[in-house]
This record gives C-alpha cells, structure tokens and sequence, in this order.
C-alpha cells in the first residue's frame, strides 16, 4: 500500500512540477517574443521621419543619403526598398538585401534569422527593420534555465519528503498488518 500510495503521489508530484515550469516557459516565451515586437515596431516609428528626410533630400547631407550606422551598439538592420524591390537605403550595408523573401506589406514576417517589421513610408516605398533572433533565443533560453532549475533541484527532495511523510504516516498500518499477520485465526484478542 506504502509503495503504491508514494507512486502515485510521486507521479502526481512530477507531473505538476513538471507542467508548472512548462507552462511558465511558453508565457515567459510569449512575453519576450511580444515585447520584442513592440520594440520593433517602435523602433520603426522612431526611425520614420528622419527616412522620409532622407527619401525626399531634405537631410542633413554629411550622410550622403547614408544613415549613420549603429551596428557596433545596436542590433537592427534595416532598409528602405520600393515596390521594384530595389534597395534605396540599407544598414549596415548600402545596397545590402538581407531578407529577398519578405513581402513588401505593413507587419511582422520571419525567416530564420530575422524578424523583420515592414512599413509604407511613402506610396511604394518600404521600410523594414530586422532583429537577429539570436538576442531573443538567448533570452528565452536563459529564462527557461531559471524556470526548470529550481524544478530539478526541489523535485528530488520533494519526491524524499513524500516519502517520508507516507512512511511515517502509515507505520501504524504496517505495526496493525504484522500484529494480524503474526496472530492465528483462533485469536480475537484486542490489539493495542
């Protein structure tokens, strides 16, 4: 019965810790995989007026219609394509098509590198901003490690305590059982 009880229990136990952290990860996924693309998109509408500058002459000109690339402090890439597909502005490098397979159409796409956010800036023209997806994989990945490890560390030692807690518990069934065993059929005595 003891065994059978802790089996059950243990399983029970596994499944819950296993599923809770489970559970946790695919929200805590979710939440970067959101906020990620709330930043992209903003970032893209930051970066909006000083490309329609840009796109009609009307910027500064030490870029030579050429913006300042960040790529040593900042992870977007971004271009500004027509409906030609012909690329008029790209960072980090002019004339550079990093993503030839996203659509030209306002929102998210993804291939597997990148996740690109797309934008009509003007009639025709287009302007997407990518993030490398490995920034996000490290941060789901890390995440998840926080999740599932305390789950590995305390699952041993609880499935321990289950078991002790059982055995204790039913040590007065297990004295019962070897009184009844050790008794002929003949003696109906009180047992303590």
């Amino acid at each position: 019965m003891t065994r059978k009880l802790i089996s059950w229990l243990g399983g029970a136990t596994l499944l819950v810790w296993i599923a809770a952290p489970t559970i946790a990860a695919f929200i805590f996924c979710n939440n970067v995989n959101e906020s990620s693309d709330d930043l992209l998109q903003a970032s893209a509408e930051y970066r909006k007026p000083e490309l329609i500058k840009v796109l009609n002459g009307k910027h500064v000109d030490q870029y030579n219609n050429h913006l300042p690339t960040y790529e040593k402090y900042w992870t977007y890439r971004e271009q500004v394509i027509n409906k030609y597909g012909v690329v008029l502005i790209s960072e980090p490098e002019e004339g550079q098509q990093p993503f030839p397979d996203a659509p030209l159409s306002n929102g998210f796409w993804r291939n597997a590198d990148y996740r690109v956010y797309t934008e009509e800036i003007q009639d025709g023209v287009y302007h997407r901003l990518a993030e490398p997806l490995d920034g996000r994989r490290t941060t789901i990945a890390k995440g998840a490690l926080f999740v599932f490890l305390p789950t590995l560390v305390l699952l041993p030692f609880s499935l321990a305590v289950w078991w002790i807690v059982i055995r204790r518990s039913l040590r007065p069934i297990e004295v019962l059982r070897q009184q009844i065993g050790s008794r002929d059929g003949g003696n109906l005595s009180p047992m303590d």
